[in-house]
């Protein structure tokens, strides 16, 4: 098959052949995000509104909080509009001086949550400015807490301390103060620092508006600044598909102006912007900077982060994206050559090594010998409750091992979302869900990059999985040795359709109950787990002969299709067969 090669490799061939080799450069046609910083007259411009992202933990008053600046802009006009239908809303004060160098009012993001934001930084896009982290007095800094400072510090934006349910009596608002200083290392000001501290209740409004006018201080601090006149460059807060209008994508300008009828691009793929939609759901014909907006007009739902920016035409925007497909493409071949490149050089290595040299000497200078440390196994775990999360996490790292290493990169409570699977594909981390399902948006990134989520509902299972892994690894030391093989002739859906029965013909050997299996679609191993279920003729079966025909199922796993293949296996241990 065609191999893609260095242009440095392509000349050594050449010249072998008699041949001259000349290098064509094609013109690079893509569009970036403006970096304010590097733009030489940003003193002069006029300044924008600051992108607002209310975090914290469970129950500490992050909904209330902004619920009650969503009635507060309804009851009072002096407050902005609202975001129903959309992922954020504006809040102002016009007390504020309006004469274009004082900032009036703030775009706050309601549905960014942890997800968001972290897509956001994968992406390389910081849509917001300011984060108003959320501190219950009567709690403290919990583990969220500490989850949500850490995504604003790495993504590098102003905090503002929010602490809420100050009216319950007996709290200690000093030790929360303490708690931030040991435990995030936030220094607020009412400690000597210069992180802003606002005690409010955000059940009854009080010093809501002093949290706001912090939030515009903060503002004016940051010298926040954008040019109007320029096209503009918006970020993705969330998309979804509307039945009647197509994809919907629902971003913040960062930079520019959107006008209706502008050509955009996103990822590789571009579109007119057919209509936009302000934050009550009103049908505008341009956006400004820091303006949260609906965006219509798209081919496809980008995902959270993506830049959405805007060509001077079609023509342009087409060619943007070829070229992107083109650099995707190239990526894409080259990494996949240079991995098989690499495993082929490491495999004649240590085929090398081991014929030069059978028998290590320990007694002879082995331990001169330098060896690269194993890969990691990289795991991403999710689980339902924080009981079971730490439970899991725990057995999982009682397998570590110096042949194995085991390191859990990130573990929480939820389901597997799309930002856990970014971390996926970066880390080539095996992502394990235990009582859990996969969101959405996050199900078809793993279908395109082709990521296994392995979910569970019992440890002894998710724990099986792991060490079936961990095995994978130590490819020496143990094998799969099929049992016996079945195609899948009919699928039955029971239990009102939350369960599917491959109803199969025994081809190969036999098929055994509680038995590992794989089912193949193709060339492509679409599960792995175990046979929970086996029957024959409506009975129970504790295996199935070669011809014979029987009902199968798996466990928490229901996508067979006619035509599968099931292979049933067991793990040999070579390592204690031949000790």
């Amino acid at each position: 098959g065609d191999e893609v090669m260095e242009f440095e490799e392509a000349e050594m061939v050449a010249q072998e052949l008699g041949c001259e080799v000349r290098r064509r450069e094609r013109e690079v046609v893509d569009v970036f995000r403006t970096v304010p910083e590097n733009v030489e007259n940003y003193a002069s411009l006029p300044v924008r509104a600051p992108v607002v992202t209310v975090m914290g933990h469970v129950d500490h008053g992050k909904t209330t909080l902004l619920d009650f600046l969503r009635k507060t802009s309804v009851a009072e006009k002096e407050f902005g509009g609202i975001t129903q239908a959309l992922g954020a809303f504006r809040v102002g004060l016009e007390e504020h001086a309006s004469d274009g160098t004082a900032i009036n009012w703030a775009s706050f993001l309601d549905t960014p949550g942890h997800e968001a934001f972290t897509a956001m930084r994968e992406c390389g896009a910081t849509a917001t400015d300011i984060v108003v982290l959320v501190v219950a007095a009567d709690d403290g800094v919990m583990p969220q807490t500490i989850e949500a400072a850490n995504h604003a510090l790495a993504a590098k934006s102003a905090i503002i301390v929010a602490i809420t349910k100050t009216d319950i009596p007996g709290v200690d608002i000093p030790a929360v103060h303490r708690q931030l200083r040991d435990t995030l290392d936030l220094l607020v000001e009412p400690l000597g620092g210069d992180v802003q501290c606002v005690e409010i209740s955000a059940k009854t409004g009080h010093n809501v508006p002093a949290l706001i006018e912090a939030v515009l201080l903060q503002a004016e601090l940051l010298d926040l600044r954008a040019d109007p006149a320029a096209h503009a460059e918006a970020v993705c807060v969330e998309s979804v598909l509307d039945r009647r209008r197509g994809p919907l994508c629902r971003c913040i300008v960062r930079w520019g102006t959107a006008r209706v009828g502008d050509f955009v691009v996103v990822g590789t793929s571009c579109g007119k912007i057919r209509a936009l939609e302000d934050s009550e759901g009103r049908m505008i014909n341009v956006a400004g900077p820091s303006e949260p907006v609906a965006l219509f007009g798209l081919d496809v739902c980008p995902p959270a982060g993506s830049d959405v920016i805007v060509v001077e035409s079609e023509a342009k925007g087409r060619a943007v994206v070829e070229y992107r497909k083109m650099v995707e493409e190239r990526l894409s071949s080259a990494d996949d050559a240079a991995a098989v490149k690499a495993k082929r050089a490491a495999a004649m290595k240590a085929r090398a090594e081991k014929k030069a040299n059978p028998v290590a000497d320990d007694a002879d200078g082995g331990e001169d010998v330098m060896e690269d440390p194993p890969e990691p196994l990289n795991v991403i775990l999710k689980a339902g409750s924080d009981g079971s999360l730490g439970a899991l996490k725990a057995s999982f790292l009682r397998l570590d091992s110096e042949e194995v290493p085991l390191r859990v990169i990130h573990s929480a409570v939820g389901n597997v979302t799309y930002s856990d699977l970014i971390l996926s594909s970066a880390s080539e981390g095996a992502v394990f869900g235990f009582d859990v399902k996969v969101t959405s948006d996050g199900a078809e990134y793993a279908r395109r990059r082709k990521i296994h989520v392995r979910l569970h509902r019992l440890i002894h299972e998710a724990l099986s999985d792991m060490r079936s892994l961990i095995a994978a690894r130590l490819a020496p030391t143990s094998e799969d040795r099929v049992l016996g093989s079945a195609t899948v002739l009919q699928v039955i859906q029971i239990d009102r359709g939350r369960k599917s029965v491959a109803g199969c013909r025994v081809q190969e050997g036999t098929i055994a109950r509680n038995s590992r299996m794989r089912v193949r679609r193709g060339e492509e191993v679409v599960y792995e787990g175990t046979l929970s279920s086996l029957k024959q003729y409506k009975d129970d079966a504790v295996k199935v002969e070669k011809g014979q025909e029987c009902g199968l199922s798996a466990e928490v796993w229901n996508g067979f299709e006619v035509g599968d293949k099931v292979e049933a296996f067991e793990v040999v241990d070579l390592s204690s067969a031949t000790s």
